[in-house]
């Protein structure tokens, strides 16, 4: 089952970016959700750093 947990909100350039862990499977990644235009587009990658989830 799909998870998302919001993890925190950053301003960059009169924006606002949304910080998320998004679980996938066995898997949690982080992922970067902002408004581009109309639509939503959700960034993620694989953790760098040593992970407890």
């Amino acid at each position: 089952m799909a998870t998302t947990e919001w993890v925190a909100t950053l301003r960059a350039g009169g924006q606002s970016l949304y910080l998320v862990r998004v679980g996938l499977k066995s898997k949690a990644v982080i992922g970067l959700l902002f408004r581009e235009g109309p639509r939503w587009r959700l960034l993620v990658r694989q953790a760098d750093y040593p992970s407890t989830c």
